[in-house]
C-alpha cells in the first residue's frame, strides 16, 4: 500500500514537467535553468526523459528568440531569405551557443540596393518600426 502511494506521489511530480499540461512550470523552469541543469534533471527519473528533446526544441528555436523583435517571425526570416539579409552580433552567437542571455537588439545586414529598400519597407510597414527609433540605424558599407 506504501508503494502504491509512492508511485502516486512520484507520478503528480513528474507530470508538473509536462509541457502539454504544466506548461507555466516549464517555461519558468527554462528562464532559471541552463541546458546542463535540464540534462541533470531529466537523468533524475526515466519518465522526465521527453523533457530534453522538448527542452532543446525551445532553446534552439529561432522563431521563439525572433519574438522578442518581430510579431511574426516565420514572415521575418522568409523576408531575411528574400533579400539575402543576415542576423548578426548578440542574437547570433546567443543562438549558436544556446545561451539564455537577453539580447537587447537584432543587427540584421543586407547589401545596399533594392532589396535595402524591399527589407526596410516591410520592418517599416508590417512590423512597424520607425526610421526614428533609436534601435534602428543604418550603416553605410566600406565595400
Amino acid at each position: 500500500m506504501g508503494s502504491d502511494n509512492q508511485v502516486r506521489r512520484q507520478s503528480r511530480w513528474v507530470e508538473l514537467f509536462d509541457p502539454e499540461t504544466y506548461y507555466p512550470v516549464l517555461e519558468r523552469l527554462s528562464s532559471y535553468l541552463t541546458i546542463a541543469d535540464f540534462l541533470v534533471l531529466c537523468q533524475v527519473c526515466r519518465r522526465l526523459a521527453g523533457l530534453k528533446d522538448c527542452i532543446l526544441r525551445k532553446i534552439s528555436s529561432v522563431n521563439i528568440r525572433l519574438r522578442d523583435f518581430v510579431d511574426d517571425p516565420t514572415m521575418f526570416r522568409s523576408q531575411l531569405g528574400n533579400c539575402g539579409a543576415l542576423i548578426s552580433g548578440s542574437f547570433a552567437l546567443n543562438l549558436f551557443e544556446l545561451s539564455r542571455y537577453k539580447v537587447l537588439y537584432l543587427d540584421v545586414f543586407v547589401r545596399d540596393g533594392p532589396d535595402t529598400d524591399h527589407f526596410t519597407n516591410y520592418i517599416r510597414e508590417t512590423e512597424k518600426y520607425q526610421r526614428n527609433n533609436p534601435e534602428v540605424r543604418t550603416v553605410e558599407s566600406s565595400c
